[in-house]
């Protein structure tokens, strides 16, 4: 569970940078009942998509996720 809300947090955090605070919220809510691996899995597809795969392992990797 801690590790949940870790992972959820940081992935937050990013999509924060990244997105704003209006998008942020909306994640927020929608990680809210998600497991650590879905997170996961879920803010790395989308900085993938957005920032392409270089730069989005470099900024995840500064967050400590993957």
């Amino acid at each position: 569970m801690n590790n949940t809300r870790n992972i959820r947090s940081k992935a937050v955090d990013i999509i924060t940078i990244y997105f704003g605070e209006d998008m942020a919220k909306i994640y927020n809510n929608f990680y809210e009942d998600k497991p650590a691996e879905i997170i996961g899995e879920s803010v790395v597809e989308l900085l993938t998509e957005y920032l392409g795969e270089t730069v989005a392992k470099k900024q995840l990797h500064k967050f400590g996720i993957k």
